[in-house]
């Protein structure tokens, strides 16, 4: 059985709207993101910052967007097999639904080691 842990972000002013009665879903501040993430099988995200940091720690990603820019990355991110996109609510269920989600988890996790290697700013430096 999966334990859901959800990072409640600072701006979240509505917390008491939650209603958690699962004994496997358990809520977060967003100042505690950094200890989850060595707990963390696979994350679902929006496309933000947070995504970089999962790809540099190998942690796959089931993302959506927020923007039309992030929606852009994301795509090309989930074409070269780095991610799973969802375009919507049912892409999410139905990547649940599928047999071998562990299996593609897996492979996403294989295909994103070392994405990112932490050496951009030494690249952007030495240009």
């Amino acid at each position: 059985m999966f334990t859901f842990n959800f990072v409640i972000g600072d701006l979240y002013r509505n917390e008491k709207s939650i209603h958690i009665s699962k004994k496997n879903v358990l809520l977060y501040p967003s100042n505690s993101l950094f200890e989850l993430y060595k707990y963390t099988d696979f994350a679902i995200i929006a496309g933000g910052n947070t995504l970089w940091e999962l790809l540099y720690l190998n942690i796959p990603v089931i993302s959506f967007s927020r923007n039309l820019f992030q929606k852009k990355i994301l795509k090309s991110l989930a074409n070269k097999g780095l991610i799973m996109y969802c375009e919507n609510i049912t892409d999410l269920f139905q990547i649940f639904a599928d047999l071998k989600f562990i299996e593609k988890i897996k492979k996403i996790k294989e295909q994103s080691k070392n994405i990112i290697d932490g050496k951009g700013k030494e690249r952007i430096i030495n240009k």
